[in-house]
């Protein structure tokens, strides 16, 4: 941390708690509509939320030392330091709420080493039940940072013209909710170490990349809208996640998995239930590169520019059942070099592509093998209702429910 910064930052006592909590106090007597930009203590926010009446007023760069409830006073525009407010590494029980107003850093002036919320760091004592709450924040290097912190939560939260919108080290139990996160470079980015993060009922659009999780366990993201982002959203070496009832909607990409473990001991595995998938560049759902275990379930996959789900590179043990997959570029189902998955009662129409194809790498001879197609729908797509290379053997295929669009229930076909 530079002597600069250090300098134009407000550090925060347990004397300083009280001192300012004595000052608020005497201006509300008065009648005063506030101090510095606020209302006072006690008294209705910008956004009609009461604040308690120890309130400890921001109106600058701040580092907070002690516990206590941090609420902004007024817009905050910073060009020459690195962090605006900092959470030290050990302290707990913070909240920093920004009733409304802005943070605004000089990311487009050309300096974007800059972050407008820090709490913790990384690789240091864990700070526990830091939230973030009610803040526009735009134009800075990174929007918020939580390192070694557990129990944090940060919600409606406006995040705008950031290189990173959230960066994030090895958090514990977390809670991302009811946030615009918007024209970012990045939405996520993550370090290893994350578990139990909860992401919920976010508006998530127009980032240049969505970014993902690496290493995480137990991850919930629920019923959030990702919408017009340059990327999809990506999952690397998870397991026992949870991926429900979201909309991705005209994205370059939906969803990508890999090299995801998908069930540890005793856990659950990895869950993709109940999403929509509509209209994206690219794929629907991409489980690639060593992932196993991942069960793909009544989720609607309509109008994506390539195939509706792929599984692609020694994807192991997945389940893909339940879906209504209609109206792809190219395949509704698409297996290559892909093992041991079953393909069980999707309903499979209108793809520009096959039905369903099972096909060997590009790249050498390793086919897909000893999957189970079974009880699906399939008509009126492009080409044949199912497709399987002779490379790809000790597949069974049963009991699916083939349309007038091809002659044959399954043909192989050599490329």
């Amino acid at each position: 941390m530079s002597a600069d910064y250090l300098d134009s930052a407000r550090r925060f006592s347990r004397r300083d708690v009280l001192r300012k909590g004595a000052v608020a106090t005497a201006v509300a007597g008065l009648g005063l509509s506030g101090f510095a930009g606020s209302a006072a203590a006690g008294d209705d926010g910008k956004n009609g939320d009461t604040v308690p009446d120890d309130a400890i007023p921001i109106d600058g760069p701040t580092v907070i030392t002690e516990p206590g409830y941090y609420v902004l006073t007024q817009d905050i525009t910073v060009k020459d330091v690195s962090e605006v407010i900092v959470v030290e590494e050990g302290v707990s029980d913070v909240t920093i709420d920004g009733r409304g107003y802005r943070m605004k850093g000089p990311r487009n002036d050309g300096y974007s080493d800059t972050t407008a919320i820090r709490a913790g760091l990384y690789l240091s004592d864990d700070v526990v039940d830091v939230t973030a709450k009610d803040i526009v924040i735009t134009g800075f290097g990174t929007g918020i940072e939580y390192s070694d912190n557990r129990n944090g939560t940060i919600s409606n939260v406006k995040i705008t013209h950031c290189e990173v919108a959230l960066r994030l080290y090895n958090v514990k139990e977390l809670t991302i909710a009811d946030n615009v996160i918007a024209k970012n470079d990045i939405v996520f980015f993550q370090d290893e170490g994350t578990r139990t993060v909860h992401i919920l009922r976010n508006r998530i659009t127009r980032n240049e990349d969505v970014g993902g999780f690496y290493f995480a366990a137990t991850l919930l993201i629920r019923n959030n809208r990702f919408d017009y982002n340059n990327g999809a959203l990506s999952m690397l070496y998870t397991y026992d996640s949870k991926i429900v009832d979201n909309l991705f909607y005209q994205n370059d990409a939906g969803l990508s998995y890999s090299d995801s473990v998908g069930t540890s001991v005793n856990g659950s595995g990895d869950v993709i239930r109940g999403n929509r998938f509509i209209e994206n560049d690219r794929y629907g759902i991409s489980v690639e590169e060593d992932s196993r275990d991942v069960l793909i379930e009544e989720n609607d996959i309509f109008r994506n520019g390539t195939d509706g789900i792929r599984l692609v590179g020694r994807v192991l043990r997945c389940t893909v059942s339940k879906n209504r997959i209609i109206g792809n570029g190219s395949d509704g189902i698409f297996l290559e070099n892909a093992d041991e998955n079953e393909l069980v009662g999707n309903l499979i129409r209108q793809n520009g592509g096959d039905g369903i194809e099972l096909r060997s790498s590009e790249f050498n001879d390793l086919g897909s093998d000893n999957n189970v197609v079974r009880n699906n729908i399939i008509r009126e797509n492009g080409d044949l209702p199912i497709r399987i290379d002779e490379n790809s053997v000790g597949n069974v295929v049963e009991d699916n429910q083939i349309g007038d669009d091809a002659p044959d229930t399954c043909r192989l076909d050599s490329y």
